[in-house]
């Protein structure tokens, strides 16, 4: 039995064999790496297979395909072969032919994610294939955001996750009944030991980092609230932890000069904070420096650090989830995660707030966040939490309002009562049907804006 592993990334990379040496999945000789550099300009990031710091993790591998070569000059994130045309059948030929897989040669595929272009392509193409997807982020807690045809869906025997929310199982692709299967992260942390790490020179003791992301580039957040974000980030770690440096690890995608803005602006304030290669994978910082706390808005660096012991704390999660369009983007059961297990800070700054701790409330907001993203695919699972949500006492049912709102809670689940609106919103209610009071709310509206862009 041949396997065929689709690799995009270093992380992913990691997982795969990770996967492997859980699950002793076959022989090296029968085992493909098949590398996908899904970044814009390829030319000038190296594939991962050509990365140094991974060389140690091919040995895993009998033979290395990378898919550019195979169809360029097309590229992996727009590759999509129209089904049942010739283009179809000559890539499924070459695919078949490079991966030194024989006609009627049984054989699975594993892709990273059954919503990404290439990885469609791919289960579309290997079209014999048995198909696991394996899955090393925070996406796969969230429900299938595309529909899957049935030639596909009905060929995927397993979903295979690191196991970074413990207790809490996926719900991508539940509509087609897979096998889930769970990587410990302490497995992750072993196939770290082999790759190479972030340099860091002098730091002794020891330190917090933030994790930074790129938000604005995901069109999640602007320019300027992404400056903004990563310099509250900052200054949450330098009170939470007031003693201790600050590394920063941005984002390998994020604008190199606005990171360096901030931390520049930081430090002539006077605060020990210092900028990292962007680089490797933060994990391996976490192993190999003192590392007693991180601070990111929803990465999966914050869940890994957990599974680690670190203290973790999520900043602007909440604002984030608020403008996140469409709502059924992948990342919205992370960004919940990220705002539910952690301690948490809004955007614009405050008191820290405690991580829940209850399974049973964990478990309910994701069910009903993932039936609020998609209640046509997961229609047979309606009514399933009515009851639970419906004993819950007030300020229960206040944490399930933070992640869905009130009239997506009314369209789930019939039976729930109206909250009655608070004073404040009647007056507000009555004002607007009065212009000059209208205007008098706007104007003073206007007014808090300008004084708290002022006071920042």
């Amino acid at each position: 039995m041949q396997h065929v592993f689709e690799v995009a990334t270093g992380f992913g990379l990691c997982g795969v064999a990770a996967i492997i040496d859980r699950f002793d999945v076959g022989r090296p000789e029968d085992r493909v790496l098949l590398v996908a550099n899904t970044v814009p300009a390829t030319e000038a990031s190296p594939a991962v297979h050509e990365s140094p710091e991974y060389a140690a993790l091919l040995s895993r591998f009998g033979r290395i395909v990378s898919l550019n070569d195979l169809i360029a000059p097309e590229h992996p994130f727009g590759w999509s072969p129209a089904p049942d045309t010739h283009h179809a059948r000559l890539a499924t030929a070459q695919l078949l032919a490079a991966c030194g897989i024989a006609a009627g040669e049984p054989h699975t595929l594993w892709i990273e994610s059954i919503q990404g272009t290439a990885s469609q392509s791919l289960a579309r193409l290997f079209d014999t294939a048995r198909i696991h997807i394996y899955a090393d982020g925070l996406m796969t807690y969230g429900p299938t955001r595309i529909e899957v045809p049935s030639l596909i869906g009905d060929r995927i025997d397993a979903v295979v996750h690191l196991d970074l929310v413990p207790g809490h199982g996926p719900w991508v692709l539940r509509e087609f009944a897979p096998d889930y299967r769970t990587v410990p992260v302490e497995d992750l942390l072993a196939v770290l030991g082999e790759i190479g790490g972030i340099e860091v020179a002098g730091v002794d003791g020891p330190v917090s980092v933030v994790v930074g992301q790129y938000l604005a580039d995901l069109g999640l957040l602007t320019v300027e609230q992404d400056a903004l974000l990563l310099e509250r980030m900052v200054r949450t770690a330098l009170a939470a932890e007031p003693e201790l440096p600050v590394l920063v690890r941005a984002h390998p995608r994020s604008s190199g000069r606005a990171v360096r803005g901030v931390v520049d602006g930081l430090v002539a304030e006077g605060h020990d904070v210092r900028l990292l290669p962007t680089g490797g994978l933060v994990e391996t910082l976490f192993d190999a420096l003192d590392v007693r706390l991180v601070v990111s808005c929803f990465s999966t660096a914050l869940f890994t650090a957990r599974a680690m012991g670190i203290r973790t704390v999520s900043v602007g999660a909440a604002s984030v989830l608020r403008t996140l369009r469409p709502y059924q983007n992948s990342n919205r059961m992370a960004i919940v995660l990220a705002d539910l297990l952690h301690e948490s800070v809004p955007l614009a700054g405050g008191p820290i707030r405690p991580a829940e701790t209850d399974p049973a409330m964990v478990d309910l907001v994701m069910a009903v966040t993932a039936l609020s993203m998609q209640p046509g695919v997961l229609e047979h699972l309606h009514g399933a939490n009515d009851e639970r949500v419906l004993a819950l006492p007030a300020p229960r049912l206040a944490v399930l309002r933070r992640y869905v709102s009130t009239e997506r809670l009314l369209r789930l689940i019939p039976g729930l009562p109206r909250p009655t609106p608070s004073l404040r919103r009647r007056v507000r209610t009555r004002a607007a049907r009065v212009p000059a009071l209208r205007t008098a709310w706007r104007a003073a509206r206007r007014a808090r804006a300008a004084w708290s862009g002022a006071l920042r």
